[in-house]
Parts: C-alpha cells; sequence; structure tokens
C-alpha cells in the first residue's frame, strides 16, 4: 500500500528512493547530464588559461583581487542555484555560472604551475576515476553506515601520519611520508564520491537534483586537487 511511506501520509516530498524507476532515472540524467556540463567547462578554461605564455599565468597567479572577486562570485551562484533549485532554467543557469567562475578561481590559482601538462593529466585522470566510482556504487550499492566506517578508519590514518609529519617535517618532505599522505588523502576523496553518490540518492527528493549536481561537482574538484598536488609531487621528485 502506498500508506507504508510515511512522507505520502506528511504531503512531504518523496524521496527519489521510493520513486518508481523511471522518476529515479530521470532525476539521476538530469545530475549527471549537468555534472558533464560543468566539467566539461572547467575543462574548458583551464586549457585556456593554461595556453597563455608563463609570464601572462604569472600575473594572473599573483592577482589576489581576481582570485577573490571569482571565489566570492562562485559563492554567489552557489547560494543562487540553491535558493532557485527548483526553478528552471534559472537553476541551470546558475550551476554553468558557478562552475564558470569556480574554473577561473582555481585556474588563475595554478596559473603559475611551470608544467601546464601536469594539470591535463591530472583533470583526465580524476574525470576516468570519478566515473568509474560513480558505475561502480551504482552496480554495487553501499549503505551509508559501512561507507563511513571505512571512511573514518582512513581518516585516522591521515591524522596519524600528519602528527608525524609535524613531528620531524624536514625528513617528512624528503621520505616516502609525503607520498604516502597524499595516497591517503586521495583514498578518501574517492569514500566521499562513493558516499555522497549514495547519500543523493537515499536523501534528495526529485526537486533536489540541484543540491546533488553541486555537491558531486565539488568532490571531483577536491579529488583533482589532490591527485594534481601528487602528480607535482613525483614530477619534482624525479628533476
Amino acid at each position: 500500500m502506498i500508506a507504508e511511506n510515511p512522507l505520502i501520509l506528511h504531503n512531504m516530498p518523496v524521496l527519489v528512493q521510493y520513486e518508481n524507476v523511471q522518476i529515479r532515472n530521470r532525476f539521476m540524467r538530469k545530475i549527471y547530464t549537468t555534472l558533464t556540463i560543468q566539467i566539461m567547462i572547467t575543462y574548458i578554461i583551464f586549457r585556456i588559461i593554461l595556453s597563455l605564455p608563463l609570464k601572462q599565468r604569472e600575473e594572473l597567479s599573483k592577482s589576489i583581487i581576481l582570485i577573490l572577486t571569482t571565489a566570492l562570485l562562485t559563492i554567489i551562484f552557489i547560494g543562487l542555484a540553491i535558493f532557485e533549485r527548483t526553478n528552471y532554467p534559472r537553476n541551470l543557469i546558475y550551476l554553468i555560472l558557478l562552475s564558470f567562475f569556480e574554473a577561473l578561481t582555481l585556474s588563475f590559482s595554478l596559473a603559475s604551475i611551470s608544467q601546464p601538462s601536469i594539470v591535463k593529466t591530472a583533470f583526465k585522470l580524476t574525470a576516468g576515476i570519478f566515473g568509474l566510482l560513480t558505475m561502480f556504487t551504482f552496480q554495487n550499492r553501499f549503505s551509508i553506515d559501512r561507507i563511513s566506517t571505512i571512511f573514518f578508519i582512513s581518516f585516522l590514518e591521515l591524522l596519524l601520519i600528519i602528527f608525524v609529519s609535524i613531528l620531524n617535517p624536514y625528513d617528512f618532505y624528503i621520505y616516502p611520508g609525503y607520498y604516502v599522505i597524499l595516497m591517503i588523502s586521495i583514498v578518501i576523496f574517492c569514500f566521499y564520491i562513493v558516499f555522497d553518490t549514495v547519500r543523493v540518492l537515499d536523501s534528495l527528493n526529485e526537486d533536489e537534483w540541484v543540491l546533488a549536481v553541486i555537491i558531486l561537482y565539488f568532490d571531483f574538484l577536491r579529488l583533482f586537487m589532490k591527485i594534481l598536488e601528487l602528480l607535482s609531487y613525483l614530477a619534482k621528485k624525479n628533476k
């Protein structure tokens, strides 16, 4: 009976996990179509900024006002996207704009990097890992409690390594300690992606797909930054 779902009795929005297959599929299409557009916009902006001459890129990376302005605009459009999350097409426009300004913020911050190819490689690796984790999560539905336990253990390991690095910072960065902390950080951010993918399916209703897009987009960027940090570390170590 329909009455088995308590949300319907109180005329509350029905969570996606309780909806029929068509609605769930539509919900996921909205999320991943928009997310793909955001990731493509971000990559295009990275390519444009990093293709500039090094001198111009260094000037951009030193412009604190420019970086703060784009960061502030990102925050504004996040707020607008959340506020207008049920109003199409305004919600989609705000999502695209927040992606545009967030991509500019990161591009300006990374503009002075000596090897732009590392950024492109990190981005492609992140896209591949993100896609694989998403498909893996859909085919192997986990409980949030189980993922939370694994995440907590990984987080404790990371804290332990950070504590060791504080006690002996010089040896930590020269020897494998820094590499280990980066690898564990990447694993943790991968768990974030799995955790949030499960969470958006279990705790949001169909009209809240915008929130899911924002959560997963920033999960993608966090993983990208850690992979970029790892590749940069390995490049410096191999010089």
